[in-house]
């Protein structure tokens, strides 16, 4: 069996670049030397890709409309203060599973765009997979408060479980 994968246009034009090889070649014209350098090159790419955030994966949208960084996992978030801790599923925003818990949030529009379900984080395991448009990037960065109806928490840099060394969690101070 044989798995045929397309990487797009983008990223096989830097693929090729590295290798050394012209995108005007034709592909029986290519030395085995050099296709011995592609996959390399092709996975250094994506890496650099995948690390810098991609060519257009800060403005993806997915086919159902939700953005994000990361494919949505479960992860448990607490409110200390309110000795709260909830399981947020993959289906259901975090605003969502606090209010299914009965934790009173404020919120408004429910897209990430008008900041009333602000959160702020006091402590984190994993990183914030940012969904809003409402903060800066540097405020993305910091990820010192989120808009809990949109954004979620992924257990690793790279999104994959494999990666994780436990399930995320994030500790929040309501408003």
């Amino acid at each position: 069996s044989h798995m045929v994968v397309g990487i797009g246009n983008i990223y096989a034009a830097e693929s090729l670049f590295r290798a050394g090889i012209s995108p005007l070649r034709a592909a029986n014209r290519i030395s085995r030397e050099r296709y011995e350098l592609l996959v390399p090159a092709i996975r250094e790419t994506l890496s650099a890709a995948i690390a810098a955030g991609g060519s257009s994966i800060r403005d993806y949208v997915h086919s159902d409309g939700a953005s994000g960084w990361f494919n949505p996992e479960e992860f448990i978030v607490r409110i200390p203060a309110k000795n709260v801790e909830v399981l947020v599923d993959k289906q259901h925003s975090m605003l969502e599973a606090l209010e299914a818990a009965g934790v009173d949030m404020l919120s408004d529009c429910r897209k990430g765009e008008c900041g009333l379900c602000e959160v702020r984080v006091s402590k984190l395991v994993g990183r914030v997979d940012h969904r809003d448009v409402f903060y800066s990037e540097r405020q993305k960065e910091e990820s010192e408060k989120i808009s809990c109806c949109v954004s979620r928490i992924v257990t690793s840099d790279t999104g994959l479980a494999s990666d994780a060394s436990g399930p995320a969690v994030v500790e929040i101070i309501t408003t």
